[in-house]
């Protein structure tokens, strides 16, 4: 059992300490209110000390022991409170120990005091909502923005030492991981057409990277059973035909059995999250360690305020996400529709975004996936990084198997000139030579275009 005395002992050393080195050094007192909340102090007295050295240096006044028992009022009780403060704190040159130790005491208590309102809740949604409540005391992070020019380029000196090289997620699609770069903290949006099979390439996506990484997939619309069966199409080779048809020979049954070694040492989760908020979404995914998480798909994720529009509701959740991704050091990748106004298998623009033009704004990354059928290819899909932060914008094409529900990188750019009317006229050979000869290019940014995406 946890010793109470103990503990309480120790939050009021620590509160002590923190008061106590600003009340002997002033020019602590920017730097600590930079860091710490009122919620930090458990102890009510020492929250309302902190509180008034927080007004009188806003106010750009002194802040001393003697002007925060002056704006405190002249009780001899509180007089002896901050003397004794400045008294039992024997150096400030503690303080940064005592400030991360003082928040993470006070994140337990906080914590508890949810787990007795967990303990009188009286119903499951109630329960969650302060499930989800603990979770976010969970995930703490620093409250100070600021980062001083000579620690900004020692961090650079630290990320880019020989043999410290950035490590981006790998989407497993050639062309694509040399100019896409997503890292914990990014916030990516994959749009498709109706029927290009976004979802499908999202679960491609999600195998891949759970090959390295912690990935949860929040499925809004695609039930389980049809999940696992594009997933073990994809990851067998069995046909979607033979799978629906509950066809399956034994040579499949075959190779259905070895996926369990096939996907040992992969970690990824699989949530029915029809009903979903956000915050059930980040309560969830620090609950699970997730590191990356796919959301199938952002226009039906269920939003706090009912009277909001859709496309307020929108804005609201893209916001939400990109808070999210940043809060808790996790990619975010949300799957979004297109607008009906998209033309059919033409190449779509950000602006197709479904309902919000926030998406466009928020995202680190954007991929629309586009149909763009020609002969002999008729499963031929475009897609298009319309947005880039740290990379090149550009487009690849993909063949669609659409019996194994994978894309791979196709050599055929249609786009070039010429290419379509010889695969008109000379089927395979033209083929061949499209994927000899035209390279699909990523284009790097104009800086001086105004039409960059951000």
């Amino acid at each position: 059992m946890v010793n109470e005395d103990s503990m309480y002992s120790r939050i009021m050393a620590a509160e002590q300490a923190v008061l106590g080195s600003m009340l002997l050094d002033e020019s602590l007192v920017g730097p600590v209110i930079a860091e710490v909340d009122d919620s930090d102090f458990t102890v009510s007295i020492y929250r309302t000390i902190f509180q008034t050295m927080k007004a009188l240096f806003r106010a750009g006044d002194v802040v001393d022991p003697v002007t925060v028992c002056g704006k405190m009022g002249s009780d001899d009780a509180i007089r002896k409170v901050v003397l004794e403060l400045m008294e039992i704190t024997p150096t400030t040159a503690n303080i940064w120990v005592y400030v991360p130790l003082m928040k993470e005491q006070a994140r337990l208590v906080q914590l508890k005091e949810l787990g007795e309102r967990l303990r009188a809740a009286q119903d499951y949604d109630e329960a969650r909502g302060i499930i989800g409540e603990m979770n976010s005391r969970v995930v703490m992070r620093s409250k100070s923005s600021v980062m001083w020019a000579s620690d900004l380029l020692a961090l650079f000196a630290d990320r880019h030492a020989d043999g410290n090289q950035p490590k981006y997620l790998s989407l497993g699609i050639d062309g694509l991981d040399d100019n896409v770069r997503i890292e914990p903290g990014s916030y990516v949006i994959l749009g498709g057409t109706p029927s290009s099979g976004k979802t499908a390439l999202a679960l491609q996506f999600a195998w891949h990277i759970a090959e390295s990484k912690r990935v949860g997939f929040y499925s809004l619309e695609t039930s389980y059973g049809l999940l696992s069966d594009r997933s073990v199409a994809g990851l067998c080779g069995i046909g979607m035909g033979d799978i629906k048809r509950g066809n399956l020979t034994d040579a499949q049954w075959d190779r259905y059995a070895e996926l369990g070694r096939m996907t040992d040492g992969r970690t990824i989760g699989f949530i029915q999250a029809s009903g979903f908020s956000v915050d059930d979404i980040a309560a969830n995914a620090a609950a699970n360690r997730f590191e990356v998480i796919f959301i199938d798909y952002v226009q039906l994720i269920r939003t706090k305020n009912r009277s909001f529009g859709r496309v307020e509701a929108v804005t609201d959740i893209s916001i939400a996400l990109h808070e999210l991704a940043q809060k808790q050091s996790i990619a975010v990748i949300g799957l979004s529709q297109l607008s009906r106004e998209t033309v059919k298998d033409a190449e779509p623009s950000m602006h197709h975004l479904r309902e919000s033009g926030q998406l466009e704004q928020d995202a680190d990354v954007i991929m629309l996936l586009y149909r763009k059928p020609i002969q002999p290819a008729p499963d031929l899909r475009g897609l298009k990084i319309a947005k880039n932060k740290d990379g090149p914008i550009g487009k690849l094409f993909l063949d669609f198997d659409g019996q194994h529900q994978t894309f791979s990188k196709s050599n055929l750019n249609p786009d070039h000139r010429g290419v379509g009317a010889q695969l008109r006229n000379d089927g395979q050979k033209a083929k061949l030579l499209a994927r000899s000869s035209f390279e699909p290019k990523f284009e790097q940014l104009n800086i001086h275009d105004e039409a960059v995406p951000f």
